[in-house]
C-alpha cells in the first residue's frame, strides 16, 4: 500500500475497521455505488447484567438461581420503561464492570458482541430498552442509545510538495494540485463519470476501487474529512476539499 494510503486511510480506521451530484447526470450516478442494507452496524449501548450462580465470569459471591435473576432482569427492566433513571439502576445492580460507570458500553461493533446482544441492539429503536436478554454471562437489559452517523463515500485526492506526512506520488507544487483538482470539479460539473476521473486523476492506491473508501462512522476520521463527507446529502459532490494532506472531492453514496 502506497504511503499516501496509509496516511489517508489510517484517520478512517478505528480497531481495525474502516471505516451534491452538482451536475452530475443520471448516467454518472447509475455507475456509482448504491446504499445496501447492513447486516451489522455500529451501536451505541448501555447494559445492565445481572448474573446467577455458575454463570461464565460470575464470582463467588453471586449466589442468585438462575430464576431469581432472570426474574431481577425483569423487574429492571420494567422499572426502567416505567420512568426509573437506567444509569442509577446500572450502578445499583449491574454485575457487569460498566455497571460502574452506568451500563455504558460506548459505540461497539455488532460483530464484536454476543449474538443475542448485537441482536437485541439492533432491534431496538433509540432509547429503547430490551426484556432480558440471555446469554453465557447472564441476563442483559439492553438500551440503544444515540443514533451512530455513517456514511460511505469516494474520493479523488491529489497530493503535492508540500502535503504533510507522505511523500508525495507526484512531484507538483500546491498550486498546481489545487488546479488540478479544480478541473476534476469541472469536469463533473460537465457530467463526466467520478469512477473514470478517480483512474485518470487520483493519487490514492482507493483509485483500483474506483476510490471507494467504504462505510466509516462520524467521529474516526479527521474533523476536516467528517465536516466534507457528513455535510452532504447522499448522492452529492464535495467542492473541493483542502487538509494537510492533500486536496479531496468526495461524493457520498451512503
Amino acid at each position: 500500500m502506497s504511503t499516501t494510503q496509509d496516511c489517508f486511510t489510517t484517520f478512517l480506521l478505528c480497531a481495525g475497521v474502516l471505516l451534491a451530484v452538482l451536475g452530475c447526470g443520471p448516467e454518472t450516478t447509475e455507475k456509482l455505488p448504491s446504499a445496501q442494507p447492513p447486516e451489522e452496524a455500529w451501536l451505541a449501548l448501555s447494559q445492565i447484567v445481572i448474573q446467577y450462580e455458575g454463570a461464565v465470569h460470575a464470582p463467588p459471591k453471586i449466589t442468585r438461581t438462575k430464576e431469581e435473576a432472570l426474574k431481577l432482569a425483569g423487574d429492571i427492566s420494567m422499572q426502567i420503561r416505567a420512568g426509573g433513571d437506567f444509569t442509577e439502576l446500572a450502578k445499583k445492580h449491574s454485575d457487569d464492570s460498566s455497571g460502574a460507570d452506568g451500563g455504558t458500553l460506548g459505540v461497539v461493533h455488532s460483530s464484536n458482541m454476543a449474538p443475542p446482544i448485537a441482536a437485541a441492539g439492533m432491534a431496538l429503536a433509540q432509547g429503547g430498552v430490551s426484556d432480558p436478554v440471555e446469554t453465557k454471562f447472564g441476563f442483559h437489559v439492553i438500551r440503544r442509545d444515540h443514533e451512530v452517523e455513517m456514511a460511505a463515500a469516494l474520493v479523488i485526492l491529489i497530493t503535492h510538495a508540500e502535503s504533510k506526512g507522505m511523500k508525495p506520488t507526484r512531484d507538483r507544487t500546491k498550486e498546481e494540485a489545487l488546479a488540478r483538482a479544480r478541473e476534476v470539479r469541472e469536469k463533473l460539473d460537465s457530467g463526466a463519470d467520478f469512477a473514470e476521473l478517480v483512474l485518470e486523476y487520483s493519487d490514492s492506491t482507493s483509485r483500483v476501487s474506483g476510490g471507494d473508501l467504504g462505510s466509516f462512522r462520524r467521529g474516526v476520521s479527521k474533523p476536516e474529512i467528517d465536516e466534507a463527507v457528513f455535510s452532504l446529502e447522499v448522492g452529492e459532490i464535495r467542492d473541493v476539499t483542502e487538509t494537510p494532506y492533500a486536496f479531496h472531492i468526495f461524493y457520498r453514496y451512503e
